[in-house]
């Protein structure tokens, strides 16, 4: 993805169950920088569902209130 100083936190829930929040600002998002994010590991063979929502940036971040996500692909590992 790109994170950028309009980026937001990231909720992300696989099959309905397990949940976590994800921090898309680093030290280069100032501007729009590439970014890999594994969104969960160790899951098991077969079919599964990923829900993301962007959830809005807290006060005393690069752009409070920003809610950007912009993904470049989508792979499994």
């Amino acid at each position: 993805l790109l994170s950028g100083p309009e980026t937001g936190l990231i909720k992300c829930t696989i099959d309905g169950k397990e949940s976590k929040v994800i921090d898309t600002i680093h030290r280069f998002s100032g501007f729009n920088y590439p970014m890999t994010v594994m969104f969960f590991k160790d899951l098991e063979d077969g079919d599964h569902h990923l829900e993301l929502e962007i959830l809005e940036n807290k006060k005393g971040r690069l752009r409070p209130g920003a809610t950007a996500l912009r993904v470049l692909h989508f792979t499994a590992n």
